[in-house]
């Protein structure tokens, strides 16, 4: 603040010449950063490289039982419950990781090698998967697989979503009523406990039955006792990854079981 008589202080300006010593130190916390990035992708990507053939010796384990799928499946779950010990999470989680591990060496080899290059991170990859998962067709999906990895070597995770949607959507083969029909199949409701007596509903069902129950619920509300709580349409915390399909055994080529259960 200024007095009579005196120049007011000038404020603050972005260009006003640095401290010696802070633009080294600046430059050499961003290279730091992007250094242990590197490290922490290259780690991820043998995790997942251990992690597959966790899957891997499981089918070798079983291979020449007369119930291969139903006996490699309890073979993976043994695994997961003793490498699940071991890191102190639950066998579920690592079921889980031990599914996206092997689907990101075995379906997305590109994404797999650009992670344990440093290339890209780990969110770039889960992208991807997320995005090219429903592509059948080998040859769509690789060429689908090396676009994606070129676009998120220049771009975050969720610029890159908005890139590859498309593209994803294009390679497909299958029809829209076959996809509806394969996501109708994912059709569930879950129940989260919260604190203070509180819990989450969630359901995943086709768009038109979700609309329609949340206005009639959000008029029930209304009507009844008023309403003091918050009312959205925006999606919940939770995700449509928490339900499991109900799916069919898998052959002894398809991609590991998924850790949830079906509703």
């Amino acid at each position: 603040m200024a007095f009579d008589g005196e120049a007011p202080e000038e404020p603050d300006r972005p260009d006003r010449p640095v401290p010696v010593g802070f633009d080294a130190r600046r430059r050499a916390l961003v290279d730091a950063a992007v250094a242990l990035a590197v490290q922490l992708a290259g780690v991820q990507a043998r995790q997942a490289s251990v992690l597959s053939a966790v899957f891997e010796l499981a089918e070798e384990m079983t291979a020449d039982s007369p119930t291969r799928v139903r006996d490699r499946d309890l073979a993976i779950r043994d695994l997961s419950a003793e490498v699940g010990a071991a890191l102190r999470v639950s066998d579920r989680t690592v079921q889980s990781r031990i599914s996206d591990a092997w689907e990101l060496v075995n379906r997305f080899p590109a994404a797999h090698a650009a992670l344990a290059g440093g290339r890209i991170s780990w969110a770039h990859v889960r992208t991807i998967m997320d995005a090219g998962c429903a592509i059948s067709d080998d040859t769509a999906r690789g060429q689908f697989e090396a676009s994606s990895v070129t676009i998120a070597e220049h771009e975050s995770a969720g610029r890159l979503r908005h890139r590859i949607v498309m593209d994803a959507e294009a390679a497909r083969t299958d029809s829209i009523d076959e996809r509806h029909q394969a996501a109708r199949a994912a059709r569930c409701v879950e129940v989260r406990d919260g604190a203070d007596g509180m819990s989450d509903l969630y359901a995943h069902l086709p768009t038109v039955q979700a609309h329609g129950i949340a206005d009639r619920l959000h008029r029930y509300a209304r009507r009844g006792c008023g309403m003091s709580g918050r009312w959205r349409r925006s999606k919940p915390t939770c995700s449509p990854t928490s339900c499991s399909p109900p799916t069919p055994p898998p052959p002894a080529t398809a991609r590991p079981p998924s850790a949830h259960t079906s509703k």
